[in-house]
């Protein structure tokens, strides 16, 4: 059983890969050495090719990461074709309709004003995945504000979050990182992950959200028994509480999330997880993200 909490081997990285990014028929190469993650092989747009990286830059034991992956020609589309569907997706969204778009030899140029920096990066965003793009360049002009701080934007995004009944607060673990917004956990449905980067995105501050969030109703039978099986051992065996510590597995991976009040708690729940694998097997990993509280 792995642990996500260490530096991960190349296998690992390409099992995340296909599970975030959903690309189980792509070959994607994963070569690591001293820290640098090489990312080579082909996706079918833009937006997989950003993500990838970010998904690798963030784990554990990773400096560095050299992105070679090849977004797809598609021979069938013209940049006209594509002016015009992300002209279709920018005008959908909210404040983003005026936006000045131009594309050449699939390099997409934004350009005119926005009010804020999570609507020029939802422009990029959107722009991103229209199949063709191999590039998009900002020239988009963003109102000045003052720079909030990571830690208020954080605040900011988790009251919205919760207030608009999109996540539960022992299930998402939200992090900003100089206005990037991370947020791991899991939630009830993929309608509510996606509704999440809509809400995040609109808060003030935010520059970008890379949502890996996973989705509850995405479990396979086996995956739902082990989830019953650790949620039961933890509270009876351990006797916790179920409404702050959170467990849930998705393809034998074992997400842990919410609060403890000690650290013998926060080792013992590692400890049970073990335990219930050598009995049971079927168990890949464990992402433990269970917080302790101090009081």
């Amino acid at each position: 059983m792995g642990d996500r909490q260490e530096s991960l081997s190349k296998n690992e990285i390409k099992h995340i890969l296909a599970r975030h990014l959903r690309l189980k028929a792509l070959d994607i190469k994963v070569e690591t050495q001293d820290g640098t993650v090489r990312l080579s092989g082909i996706v079918d747009v833009l937006s997989e090719k950003l993500y990838a990286e970010e998904l690798v830059r963030q784990l554990k034991g990773v400096q560095r990461v050299e992105n070679k992956l090849t977004v797809a020609l598609d021979a069938g589309i013209n940049d006209g074709e594509i002016k015009e569907e992300i002209e279709a997706a920018l005008k959908k969204a909210q404040r983003l309709e005026d936006i000045v778009v131009q594309v050449q030899g699939g390099v997409v140029h934004l350009k005119g004003r926005v009010l804020t920096p999570a609507d020029e990066d939802l422009a990029r965003h959107l722009s991103a995945r229209v199949k063709g793009v191999v590039n998009v360049v900002s020239s988009l002009s963003v109102a000045t504000k003052h720079p909030i701080a990571d830690d208020v934007i954080t605040q900011m995004a988790a009251d919205s979050l919760y207030a608009a009944g999109q996540a539960n607060k022992y299930a998402v673990n939200i992090r900003t990182v100089q206005g990037v917004v991370y947020l791991t956990g899991w939630v009830e449905t993929m309608e509510m992950k996606e509704r999440a980067t809509s809400i995040v995105s609109g808060v003030e501050g935010v520059r970008w959200v890379l949502n890996n969030l996973l989705v509850e109703e995405e479990q396979s039978e086996g995956d739902v028994y082990l989830t019953n099986i650790i949620r039961q051992v933890i509270s009876q065996g351990l006797g916790l509480n179920l409404e702050e510590v959170r467990v849930f597995v998705l393809n034998g991976w074992v997400y842990l999330g919410g609060q403890v009040d000690t650290i013998d708690q926060q080792e013992a729940l590692k400890n049970i997880i073990q335990q219930i694998n050598g009995s049971l097997g079927g168990i890949e990993g464990l992402t433990n993200d269970v917080v302790v509280v101090m009081h």
